[in-house]
């Protein structure tokens, strides 16, 4: 069986449970390895729980809880930080729907450049080392775990925003992290439009963890609000690509739709091209978007000023030697990776 297909059927989804009684030691370290590059190992090692499977996944399970517990105490810090500093943010991308670790932790900063420096400036004093300064971004130390905490003045691609911060102040609400703290967050409709933009625009690629918070947000999400905020951002294109992506393997795995993923892909449309992509691939994930599609995002995202302005920007440094020869450099590792 195609290995994405039985991970799917062996996990399960919301609603779904697992229909794969049990598989053999080999299989399971197979599986276990393809969960691991694609970005949630955690919930793989989760499911082992129920198996007899499980004794020789015990202390990989052990370390994973130990990270998770790590990171969700890193990421109720930092919010902890900026909210006493009166710094309005929004962790994202970060904490999943489901059971999962990061090796970062994603801060969008609201208000005007000041109000960025005064956050970095804020967490350097709490003991968070700055690691390297980016265009619009600051990557920080969290001075107890060590995990990457990276402030956003923007949500970009070295110069170019394809997110317009503005537009999610009304979408952060607060919500535990565990069982005594909140930290602020931004709502699963918002998070969602987050996730995949950053899966199309900035890592150009599908990954098996993103189909899982896809499928997890489904349950509560408000569809209306879902395809308002995709409108509002433009970001149409992108939900219309990684929606049908996320239908084509669930139908494949569990032959039948949610009915929420349904209406969504009834309103935006499939994407017959990059599903095609998929299947010939014989659903290898991750899945490299192709270029038109990637360009077909930025072209329509395009339609925003900060976007414009970045792009502009963006040019203007490609005529310094040194920008531009550390910027090609990334951009090719960028292309030969096999996940991120």
């Amino acid at each position: 069986m195609n290995k994405t297909i039985q991970l799917l059927r062996f996990i399960g989804s919301p609603g779904f449970p697992s229909s794969i009684p049990d598989i053999d030691t080999s299989d399971s370290v197979k599986l276990f390895d393809y969960s691991l590059k694609n970005r949630f190992s955690l919930l793989y090692l989760n499911e082992t729980k129920r198996r007899t499977i499980f004794c020789n996944f015990r202390q990989a399970y052990q370390q994973h809880m130990a990270k998770y517990a790590e990171m969700l105490d890193a990421v109720e810090r930092i919010s902890r930080v900026l909210s006493e500093a009166h710094l309005r943010h929004a962790i994202f991308k970060t904490i999943r729907p489901y059971i999962s670790t990061t090796v970062d932790i994603d801060v969008i900063v609201f208000g005007d450049v000041l109000q960025y420096e005064r956050a970095c400036d804020i967490a350097q004093n709490a003991g968070y080392k700055r690691i390297v300064r980016g265009p619009m971004s600051t990557t920080l130390q969290d001075p107890r775990t060590g995990i990457g905490v990276d402030l956003y003045d923007e949500v970009a691609v070295s110069y170019v925003p394809y997110i317009d911060k503005v537009k999610l102040l009304d979408d952060v609400t607060n919500a535990n992290a565990s069982s005594h703290s909140h930290v602020r967050m931004l709502t699963r409709e918002a998070d969602l439009v987050s996730l995949i933009a950053h899966s199309i625009v900035k890592e150009n690629m599908y990954t098996l963890s993103e189909f899982y918070t896809y499928v997890y947000y489904l349950d509560g999400l408000d569809v209306d609000r879902f395809l308002q905020l995709a409108k509002k951002m433009h970001l149409k294109s992108a939900i219309r690509t990684h929606t049908a992506i996320t239908a084509l393997l669930y139908e494949t795995a569990y032959k039948t739709l949610p009915v929420a993923l349904k209406t969504i892909l009834g309103h935006v449309g499939n994407d017959e091209f990059e599903t095609a992509r998929t299947i010939n691939n014989e659903f290898e994930m991750p899945h490299k978007y192709h270029p038109i599609t990637v360009a077909r995002s930025l072209l329509e995202i395009a339609q925003e000023g900060k976007t414009i302005k970045g792009m502009a920007n963006q040019f203007l440094h490609a005529f310094d030697g040194r920008f531009f020869k550390d910027f090609l450099k990334k951009v090719k590792e960028h292309v030969k990776r096999a996940t991120y």
